[in-house]
């Protein structure tokens, strides 16, 4: 009769100890890491959120002096500025997993408001008094959502409610016992507060006016993914490693963004990259390291942010205008087509001047609007858009360009640079085909790069 020994049973133990030891150690390492991956997921939500909160603060001092404005031509450069920020809160906001939350009465809300505006100062409005109130109106939404937002951001800062899993934030932790098995619990949206902001447009007035947005245009797919396959997480990783300039087997599973535009994440090290589920197309990456002292020049910074594009496939792409901060270089780029500029089709990428690599990607603006385009027949030549262009200016070059127009269509439009008497330059778009000024653009020049306003 076989049986074990007490030394054959210490040995026993001990190895299983030692098993035991392993894979608790392996089980935190797993946490800690997931864990961080998580935090800081949770960063770049709540600057989304930052991000939005300011732009809206934004739109409220905005409308706040279109009321007040006297002149016509202030009027519209106000209202050039009001659209823009409303477009870019949309797009901070779209950042933010919207399955979780509810963000269509804010949406419409922002889709709106620049709009009506924008088309009010164009057109003129008969009723002075009923568009005064339509401000005003308008001015008391964006007060109370900017407010509500704020209030949300705290409570993300302090803990009290996290994007990346509402159910495990701490008041939700907290209340948790106070629900029975068959009672119902709030929903991520009830927790955050976004289910509030809901409710706040519940009376959001209906905008009477002949523009081009609908509700349908807020929940359209990005253009460039529309109809592509889903790939697999695999064939997602090949195209991060390529991103992040590394090897597969060094990239490790990230959450799955739930946005308007799904995503796989990956991470390395400081590294974070999203995957678009459909098509498999690069859409952001973003290393977090601290960077160092510049020791790159910009035009060796300018080459590798070329060859970074070229190695992902976009080798259409071309410089429009760049900014420089914190030692990193910011370059926008937009796609050509016939020797056109396409601006919706924008790429961000950012070169740290310390190693001269690539740290900051941005494929968002390119994968909501890239499509295969017919572009319009020009009804206008080149020198017939000119004398279109205020007296004012001075054209210095021009060129054909598609702009996005406030209803998230496009224009078929010429682009000239010009200046103004006291030296100021200007950016004037004019319609190729109605002979309509789009857009007037500011240049503002900064000691980091060019701005428009």
């Amino acid at each position: 009769m076989y049986g074990f020994t007490r030394r054959g049973a210490i040995r026993a133990f001990s190895y299983a100890a030692a098993a035991l030891c392993v894979l608790l150690t392996f089980l935190v390492n797993t946490w800690q890491e997931r864990n961080r991956y998580r935090r800081e997921l949770e960063i770049v939500y709540q600057r989304s959120l930052q991000d939005a909160a300011d732009l809206i603060g934004n739109i409220s001092l905005s409308l706040d002096k279109e009321l007040h404005a006297g002149g016509q031509k202030n009027a519209a450069l106000l209202c050039a500025v009001l659209w823009k920020d409303a477009g870019e809160a949309k797009a901070a906001l779209a950042q933010l997993p919207a399955g979780q939350l509810e963000l269509g009465g804010a949406y419409r809300f922002l889709s709106q408001v620049g709009d009506y505006a924008m088309r009010a100062s164009r057109e003129g409005e008969e009723d002075l008094k009923a568009y005064q109130e339509t401000l005003l109106r308008l001015r008391d939404y964006a007060n109370a959502l900017e407010k509500q937002l704020g209030e949300i951001q705290s409570r993300a800062a302090f803990g009290q409610f996290s994007f990346i899993d509402p159910s495990g934030s701490a008041a939700h932790a907290g209340e948790s016992a106070a629900y029975g098995p068959d009672s119902a619990q709030p929903s991520p949206a009830d927790e955050s507060g976004f289910a509030g902001i809901e409710e706040s447009f519940a009376g959001y007035p209906t905008l009477i006016y002949d523009g081009p947005f609908s509700d349908h245009l807020l929940e359209r797919a990005p253009l460039l993914t529309a109809g592509r396959p889903t790939v697999s997480r695999d064939t997602a990783r090949e195209a991060a490693a390529a991103s992040a300039l590394c090897s597969p087997e060094m990239l490790t599973d990230g959450e799955d963004e739930r946005s308007r535009l799904p995503l796989y994440t990956f991470k390395t090290g400081e590294t974070v990259v999203g995957i678009t589920k459909d098509g498999g197309f690069p859409c952001y990456m973003v290393d977090g390291r601290a960077i160092g002292s510049a020791a790159v020049d910009e035009e060796n910074a300018r080459e590798t942010a070329v060859r970074y594009l070229a190695y992902l496939g976009l080798p259409s792409l071309k410089e429009t205008y760049y900014e420089t901060a914190n030692n990193i270089l910011t370059i926008n780029y937009a796609h050509y087509q016939q020797g056109t500029v396409c601006y919706p089709d924008l790429v961000k990428v950012g070169v740290a001047l310390d190693t001269g690599r690539v740290v900051f990607f941005d494929a968002r603006g390119y994968i909501m609007n890239h499509h295969e385009r017919t572009l319009p027949q020009a009804i206008l030549s080149e020198q017939q858009a000119r004398e279109k262009v205020s007296p004012m200016l001075e054209i210095h070059s021009g060129r054909p360009a598609l702009i996005p127009t406030a209803g998230g269509e496009e224009a078929f439009c010429y682009e000239f640079q010009a200046a103004g008497a006291g030296g100021e330059n200007y950016l004037v778009y004019i319609n190729a085909v109605t002979g309509e000024e789009e857009e007037l653009l500011k240049l503002i020049q900064t000691g980091n790069g060019v701005l428009t306003k």
